[in-house]
């Protein structure tokens, strides 16, 4: 799933770009055992840029599926596993947002069920008084 992921592959091309250009210019300027350290060199910061990037898209890819799981099941919104730095300012505005939405549901409901109320009571009280003409209005025909 992860390589889906445009900028992932954008990423890895550029640090196989890196790790190509780099070195042929080590080799070309100082000589093989040069171009070697650089290939080496490149290869070791390319491949750790890219076990943070790919954490990091794991990290947001759980953080999705949380938000997700939470708004469909209306469960709790875990970021246990979310430190310090950006992703967890992400995740604390998610949790805020939802908690957010969470209210609003309930006001709406509540809304809902007030209006239900009303109208039954309105419903009620004109019921009462149009029963009473009715009646009235059928004692008058009996009358004349």
């Amino acid at each position: 799933m992860l390589f889906r992921n445009r900028d992932l592959l954008l990423l890895v091309a550029s640090c196989v770009g890196v790790c190509v250009v780099l070195p042929l210019c080590a080799y070309l300027v100082s000589g093989a055992d040069t171009a070697l350290w650089v290939l080496g060199a490149c290869a070791l910061l390319s491949l750790a840029y890219t076990t943070v990037t790919v954490r990091r898209l794991r990290d947001i890819t759980h953080l999705a599926r949380h938000m997700d799981d939470a708004l469909a099941e209306g469960g709790s919104l875990s970021l246990d596993r979310m430190q310090e730095g950006e992703l967890a300012v992400l995740a604390s505005q998610s949790k805020k947002a939802l908690l957010r939405l969470r209210q609003a549901s309930e006001n709406l409901e509540a809304e809902k069920r007030s209006l239900a109320d009303s109208l039954a009571d309105i419903s009620h009280q004109l019921r009462t008084p149009l029963t009473s003409l009715g009646l009235d209005l059928e004692l008058l025909r009996r009358q004349t």
